[in-house]
């Protein structure tokens, strides 16, 4: 799968999430929309929270998108497995863009982050994918160091995919 179809997944199934209505704990599980918080440190700094959906589509894999338009800027985190089944419960690892079947990519303050190594953790996979995730990458731009870590309470988004 190309870098380009991820981030094109990630817009489509942002266009398609419910609002941020409930409160900003991931963890609440009660409300319509899913949620997630996320950081960004290192060579460049943001923090913002917003929906968090997954899907997963034949023939291009599974994706979860946590999106964020609060500061009137784009931002997201998306981790990106070129299975399509959800992953189960446990922990997975994010490698390389171009080198793994898992990996993750961020936008924030102007700059897209690719993946070098970090961790997916799943903590129940239910009507609602639960967990968090970590991973070091760099700056496209500069090659700059940057960790990204993220907790998430995801619905499942149908828009081109399933929820299995």
């Amino acid at each position: 799968m190309s870098r380009a179809i991820p981030v094109a997944l990630a817009v489509i199934l942002s266009a398609t999430a419910c609002g941020n209505g409930g409160p900003s704990d991931p963890d609440d599980g009660d409300n319509a929309a899913g949620t997630f918080q996320a950081s960004i440190s290192g060579a460049v700094s943001a923090s913002f929270t917003g929906p968090a959906i997954f899907s997963s589509i034949a023939n291009e894999g599974f994706v979860l998108a946590l999106t964020s338009s609060v500061s009137g800027n784009p931002e997201f985190v998306q981790v990106v497995h070129s299975d399509a089944g959800r992953p189960a419960t446990g922990s997975h690892v994010i490698g390389e863009v171009d080198g793994t079947a898992m990996w993750g990519t961020a936008f924030a303050a102007g700059s897209l982050i690719q993946s070098t190594g970090g961790t997916l953790t799943i903590t129940s996979s239910g009507d609602r994918l639960r967990g968090s995730l970590q991973f070091q990458g760099t700056l496209a731009e500069t090659g700059g160091a940057v960790t990204v870590t993220a907790t998430f309470n995801a619905i499942c988004s149908t828009f081109g995919g399933v929820c299995s």
